[in-house]
C-alpha cells in the first residue's frame, strides 16, 4: 500500500498541543517532546497504511481509530490517497 497524503484537522492540532502541555505539567519538557514525537510517528504509520486502525463504521461512516496506550487517534480515509486525522483524544483526561 502506498503512502497517503495526511491532513490534520484543526481540532487534532489543538489536541496535540493540549497533550504536549498536559505532559509538560506532569513531567518534563523531554517527556512532553517524546509524547509529541510518538504521536506524530503514529500519524505517519496511519499515512503509510490507513487500515492499521480499527474500523468504527458502526459509529461514523468511514471512520477508523488507532489506539495507542490511553490515546485514541480518530481518522478517515474516504478521499483518494488522503487520510484525514479528525481528533487525538486522551481517554484519561
Amino acid at each position: 500500500m502506498s503512502k497517503s497524503k495526511l491532513l490534520i484537522s484543526e481540532m487534532a492540532i489543538s489536541d496535540l498541543e493540549l497533550h504536549w502541555k498536559q505532559a509538560l505539567t506532569t513531567g518534563s519538557i523531554k517527556e512532553a517532546d517524546e509524547l509529541y514525537t510518538h504521536l506524530i510517528s503514529q500519524l505517519r504509520k496511519i499515512a503509510n497504511n490507513f487500515t492499521i486502525g480499527k474500523s468504527i463504521e458502526n459509529t461514523r461512516d468511514g471512520y477508523r481509530v488507532l489506539q495507542m496506550e490511553e490515546y485514541h487517534i480518530y481518522y478517515r480515509a474516504d478521499l483518494v490517497n488522503t487520510v484525514e486525522v479528525i481528533r487525538i483524544l486522551n481517554l484519561n483526561s
